[in-house]
């Protein structure tokens, strides 16, 4: 059992810790071998969970010296230094490699063999590899080994038993992991330089700000590298003691940096400032201050505004209000759109309303409230078609082979890869910062939700897609997909006769509940608490924590939202 012992902490860090110590009770015999703390004087005002270890018991058997093992790994104070107390000398073990995320009371421990050999069975709820990127795991059973013997005489553990192999990485209980490490975003930027895009990693609270730093020098994660760029060069390193955060603000002190452009260090101080959640970061070399010119970028959010249709013509969707609207009204009242794409930011009197749709024709065209529409896709069975932010227009079949990339001047835009690895599609929409492409297709009969990384050239013009990222596979039938914000994606999907609403973060954790019969479309603006839901008999829904309630009656199309910078 772990148990809780707290110096100074709010009340609901005690029943976390409490919490942390009782999920333990009954899983394994008593082990006293971790403690979770709360550290005094957090940062930022967050409270900051570590974990505290014990060295070995003397007289520890093979199983008990184990079981200690991997809870004293969850602490890394000092490189996992009372974690390697438990290993023989030399032993070459490395933890930082990844996390394996379980449930504590699922853990089995192996009889000791004859030779030593203890193995224990955990099963992983997630994994977070050496980069800090976290991934959901499989749901199979792991078996980790570990070798032990008794350590010979005259050395300083003569006669106790200490592990002579160990498999890489630390195990760590759920509820304790979310507790001791947090979420991160690293930002990085589109190929244009308009847009910060996140990338999320989880790390240790403690020395967080240090990681956080190491890691966006290192550059962006496999995912989504392709579709991101950074204003970091090559060859630039740290200082040791790089990382200062203070009251007065965050200091990050380079030993190596290539580059005096202050276009350039302006843009890695935008990095820096949003990465570390700092309003301001002063950057050196040495002992030199550097002098960044200030930079911008796109917020990268839409209107939260929604607008939507009725039997009587167009309205805003407002919290739960609706307001009658005029916008683009002659091409609705002409084509009867079944699905559409408001541009946000338009319909002022210094932008008119511009939208692309798809009429009850099927064929997709792009309206304009001072200008004639214009046909982009008029081949059969498209699906809604999406936006990016650079005014491409994205359009596709069922077929993931009939993608089409239409540009603002309405040229059909080649591209050098499209949709692989789906059987077929049912829904697609573009991020905010037009980097990633969410799709839910199949994958032979089964329902999957995944996304692509969006390659593009520094002008922003699309060249194709990356490999696909799996995100859930889905029971039942997909329905539609949204973006909820940077980085979570929605879901509906029917199983049998009950609708499901799930929300998936990229490089994170995965939520879902029931969502309302007969719901069949969806919409997000900039937060995951912004959600609302069509259904099929014209009721609108806005989401309310996990439920979601009743807006209105009457409603035939919800328009989803895109902001186009160009």
């Amino acid at each position: 059992m772990m148990t809780g012992n707290i110096r100074r902490g709010s009340g609901v860090a005690a029943a976390l810790v409490l919490a942390l110590a009782l999920s333990g009770c009954g899983a394994m015999p008593t082990s006293s071998s971790v403690q979770a703390v709360v550290l005094d004087q957090p940062l930022g005002g967050e409270e900051q969970i570590e974990v505290q270890a014990s060295d070995p018991v003397k007289g520890s058997d093979p199983d008990r010296i184990v079981r200690d093992f991997i809870q004293a790994a969850n602490s890394p104070r000092g490189d996992f230094a009372t974690a390697r107390k438990f290993l023989a000398p030399s032993v070459a073990w490395q933890p930082n490699q990844s996390v394996t995320i379980d449930s504590f009371n699922e853990r089995e421990l192996s009889e000791v063999a004859e030779d030593g050999t203890v193995t224990m069975t955990v099963k992983p709820v997630a994994v977070v590899d050496e980069e800090g990127v976290y991934r959901q795991a499989a749901p199979q059973p792991i078996v980790l080994p570990f070798q032990l013997e008794k350590q010979p005489t005259g050395s300083p553990d003569a006669g106790e038993w200490r592990i002579t192999s160990a498999p890489d990485g630390i195990v760590m209980e759920s509820n304790l992991f979310y507790a001791s490490y947090q979420s991160t975003s690293l930002m990085f930027f589109d190929p244009t330089f308009h847009y910060l895009v996140p990338d999320q990693r989880y790390f240790p609270k403690l020395g967080a700000a240090e990681r956080t730093v190491a890691a966006l020098l290192r550059g962006p994660s496999a995912d989504i590298a392709p579709a991101v760029r950074t204003a970091i060069p090559d060859g630039t390193t740290l200082q040791d003691g790089s990382v200062v955060q203070a009251d007065s603000g965050t200091t990050v002190s380079f030993a190596e940096l290539p580059t005096d452009d202050s276009r350039t260090l302006g843009l890695m101080k935008l990095q820096l400032e949003r990465s570390l959640g700092a309003s301001s970061v002063t950057m050196s070399v040495g002992a030199t201050a550097l002098s960044p010119a200030p930079q911008t970028v796109d917020a990268g959010t839409v209107d939260s505004t929604l607008f939507a249709l009725t039997g009587n013509g167009a309205v805003t969707v407002s919290g739960n209000s609706l307001t009658p609207s005029e916008l683009l009204a002659v091409d609705i009242h002409e084509t009867s759109p079944n699905a559409l794409v408001l541009i946000s930011g338009t319909g002022t009197s210094a932008a008119p309303a511009v939208a692309v749709g798809r009429g009850q024709d099927g064929t997709v065209y792009r309206y304009t409230d001072d200008a004639d529409r214009v046909v982009l896709d008029n081949r059969p069975g498209l699906i809604e078609p999406t936006v990016d932010p650079e005014g491409f227009v994205w359009t596709s079949s069922a077929d993931p082979s009939s993608l089409k990339v239409s540009s603002p001047q309405d040229q059909e835009i080649p591209l050098t890869s499209g949709i692989t690895e789906l059987t077929s599609v049912q829904a697609m929409q573009i991020s905010r910062d037009g980097t990633r492409l969410a799709v839910l297709g199949t994958e032979g009969s089964s329902a999957i939700l995944g996304w692509f990384p969006v390659l593009r050239g520094a002008d922003g013009k699309p060249t194709g897609l990356g490999e696909f990222k799996r995100l859930r596979d889905l029971s039942g039938t997909g329905l539609d997909v949204a973006w909820l914000d940077p980085l979570t994606v929605g879901v509906l999907s029917r199983e049998g006769t009950d609708t499901w609403f799930g929300s998936d973060s990229i490089g994170g954790v995965r939520d879902g509940f029931r969502a309302p019969d007969g719901a069949a479309h969806l919409a997000g603006v900039n937060r995951t608490a912004n959600v609302r839901l069509l259904s099929s008999d014209g009721t609108l829904y806005s989401r309310r924590n996990s439920v979601f309630q009743k807006v209105a009656d009457g409603i035939t199309v919800l328009a989803n939202v895109q902001t186009v910078i160009r």
